[in-house]
């Protein structure tokens, strides 16, 4: 009874949970929970960084779904509309909006707030992502808090997690 007890238990709570604390080497951002957020407006390197890692997310990855290669993001706004465009050397590859009206950008505790949602089914996994992009800016370039939520079942056992990092794209 007791090791069918324990495999039920393995089943049941399968996941992980990885939360990275903003890092203490970075020049400080406004943590003040205010309604108003930073001007994100500017141009950034596409290779970001994350404290203690080598790995380098791109924000290209982050913002756009149909691009391969950039070497940097321009933000700029006109009125209530963000435009995020990808250049490749110094010729434009992608352009994307992102509108305050329809929601596909707000102002949440301080950050710009951009949601994307992904589906994978594949080899045996079948899963949802919830991804969150919090945009602020500091005197070193834009920083990005991610959070990534999963759901999912491989082979049939439930498996969840829930992944913070902070990332920044250096001013260009």
């Amino acid at each position: 009874m007791r090791f069918f007890s324990f495999l039920l238990s393995i089943f049941i709570f399968t996941g992980c949970v990885s939360k990275q604390d903003f890092p203490s080497s970075w020049e400080k951002i406004d943590t003040n929970k205010s309604t108003e957020c930073s001007n994100i407006v500017g141009v950034y390197q596409n290779k970001g960084q994350i404290e203690s890692s080598e790995y380098s997310p791109l924000l290209s990855e982050y913002l756009f779904t149909d691009i391969e290669k950039s070497d940097f993001i321009e933000i700029s706004k006109n009125n209530d509309t963000f435009y995020m465009k990808a250049y490749l050397e110094e010729n434009l590859i992608s352009e994307k909006s992102f509108d305050i009206n329809s929601k596909s950008i707000s102002c949440k505790d301080g950050f710009w707030l951009i949601h994307k949602d992904k589906s994978h089914n594949d080899g045996g996994v079948l899963a949802k992502e919830w991804d969150s992009f919090n945009l602020t800016k500091n005197k070193d370039g834009l920083i990005i808090k991610k959070v990534n939520n999963a759901l999912g079942l491989f082979f049939l056992i439930p498996v969840i997690g829930h992944d913070t990092s902070w990332v920044l794209f250096k001013n260009k």
